[in-house]
């Protein structure tokens, strides 16, 4: 052989050296534990299929070094601008869809990361693309293999759906247990993902993995009842800590606002005693009134409730919450793993966040029968349908509104 097959930042490549440095890209990642230059390519120990990926490395050597030949056959020295030229014209007449495809997929998925990190989006929104990345490689460490672009059919979706609904062992990069509403989450970004590629031109469409659904069901809605948020009323701060994570949950319940509206609520968003905001998460406009409650914690905390970032906010949240009795009582809930609905009891502080302030808003305001036209301008919602599921189980359940139109 002309070249040599190294291993270079993870990424197995051929290399040839003429008056420059070629390390041409096979597409292959593996750990420097299962390859071995002195033995070609990978042990055999090592990875599942690897004699796959070796024969199509060997391939694609066996390509460069003719390249090579041919071109001292011809007088032509084979420096290594000439050969990387020859062998992108060669590439464009075989079919490159088909050698993409044994592309290794961590490599696209770690590039389309990085370039979703460059983009400044929202720390939450960037950690379900990394999950979805480290899923990936848990499947692959686990299983010992290494994915490649056409081993994303449907039987991969399915196996890969069941993994996620399952246990993880110790040491992994995430946790498994996932319920279905997860699960479809992942999926949404992994299509994404391939959307990228394929508007790249690093793909090809694939239509097992645009028809693949992974159905969502509809979460309980809880919220506090009148004797919790009481509770909650009547708590007194043991730090100041404390008092501020007390005074932003309260708040969410007087107003119905977002935790991300409340922490860039300033006063300039309040015209006497009314808040004119747009929603970070949605850009609608709503108008929401301050009751009484709810201005003196906004006076109270100088006109701004930007104390905790969401994650932090809601781990403080639960450990008062734990600490106040009526949260200790046990509920029912719900969840569905692989298509089979699980029941569970758990502590009802386990179950509260911050956007359980902005359910109990909505659902305090439908029992007091505020019309709806009058709650979507106070949420900043813009359909109706979205608030169905809270009128459905907290709306008023009597029908003698039928008498009326009785004729007389």
């Amino acid at each position: 052989m002309l070249t040599k097959v190294k291993l270079y930042r993870g990424t197995i490549v051929i290399y040839y050296s003429k008056n420059g440095v070629l390390r041409h890209n096979t597409g292959f990642r593996v750990d420097a534990k299962h390859f071995s230059e002195s033995k070609l390519i990978l042990k055999s120990s090592g990875i599942r299929n690897y004699d796959e990926i070796n024969s199509n490395i060997i391939q694609i050597q066996q390509r460069i070094d003719n390249i090579i030949l041919k071109l001292k056959a011809d007088g032509i020295t084979p420096s290594v601008e000439l050969v990387k030229h020859r062998f992108k014209d060669e590439t464009k007449k075989v079919n490159s869809e088909i050698n993409r495809d044994h592309f290794a997929l961590m490599d696209f998925m770690e590039e389309f990361y990085e370039m979703k990190k460059s983009s400044k989006i929202k720390p939450g929104s960037l950690k379900a693309y990394r999950s979805m990345m480290n899923a990936f490689k848990d499947y692959e460490n686990l299983n010992n293999i290494q994915l490649r672009l056409k081993d994303i059919n449907r039987n991969f979706l399915q196996e890969f759906e069941y993994f996620l609904s399952q246990e993880r062992p110790y040491g992994c990069l995430t946790e498994g247990n996932l319920n279905d509403n997860t699960i479809s989450k992942r999926y949404k970004h992994l299509k994404e993902f391939w959307k990228n590629l394929v508007e790249r031109d690093l793909a090809n469409e694939n239509k097992d993995l645009d028809s693949y659904k992974v159905s969502k069901y509809e979460t309980d809605i809880i919220v506090l009842n009148e004797v919790e948020l009481k509770a909650v009323l009547d708590f007194k701060p043991r730090t100041a800590r404390e008092r501020k994570v007390k005074d932003v949950f309260v708040f969410g319940c007087m107003t119905g606002l977002r935790y991300s509206d409340i922490r860039t609520l300033d006063s300039s968003h309040i015209k006497g005693n009314i808040i004119c905001k747009y929603a970070i998460k949605t850009g609608g406009y709503f108008e929401v009134p301050l009751n009484s409650t709810a201005m003196k914690i906004w006076e109270r905390n100088n006109e701004s409730l930007n104390h905790f970032i969401l994650q932090k906010y809601n781990l403080y949240l639960k450990q008062m919450l734990l600490s106040i009795k009526e949260f200790q009582k046990e509920i029912k809930i719900k969840r569905r793993r692989y298509n089979e609905m699980e029941y569970q009891m758990v502590q009802k502080w386990t179950q509260i966040s911050s956007h359980n302030a902005r359910r109990t808003f909505i659902t305090n305001c439908i029992k007091q029968n505020v019309p709806i036209n009058e709650i979507m301008k106070m949420t900043g919602h813009s359909s109706i349908s979205m608030l169905l599921n809270y009128m459905q189980k907290f709306g008023d359940k009597t029908f003698d509104f039928v008498d009326r139109l009785e004729i007389k």
